[in-house]
């Protein structure tokens, strides 16, 4: 079955409770949340009520986000602060893979990566699949 990976790309202020309610329902509560929904009619009725806040990317047939990782998927598709990005970045860290291979003491040793940078990081990879190398 197909997947679809839905971002919310607005906020929800000024909405009507519905629509925040759906896109909770979704899995997204913050700006640049990213969840992966298996494509049925459900998930699609849900997605056209919220459509003009969210972004969604159909994965192709049974590669999920996490399959993709040998791929090199940027870290923008993880849904992090502009903050966290610039961060990892900084430190050369560009893709989904280069991220996992660090662990958790490397991450913070980065400027500007904190403690509730991480547990958002692992937060985000543990959504996909994945996790940070094991020290």
């Amino acid at each position: 079955m197909a997947k679809l990976q839905v971002r919310l790309v607005k906020s929800f202020i000024g909405r009507k409770e519905r629509q925040r309610i759906t896109a909770r329902t979704l899995g997204l509560r913050k700006v640049n949340d990213v969840a992966v929904h298996d494509d049925t009619p459900a998930i699609r009725g849900m997605i056209d009520k919220v459509q003009h806040l969210v972004e969604v990317k159909e994965i192709a047939g049974e590669a999920t986000l996490a399959a993709a990782v040998a791929t090199g998927p940027s870290l923008e598709e993880l849904g992090l602060s502009a903050r966290l990005l610039n961060a990892l970045h900084e430190a050369g860290i560009n893709s989904i893979e280069e991220l996992t291979a660090h662990t958790s003491s490397q991450l913070l040793a980065i400027k500007g990566f904190g403690a509730k940078s991480l547990e958002d990081v692992i937060e985000k990879l543990k959504a996909l699949g994945l996790a940070l190398r094991q020290e």
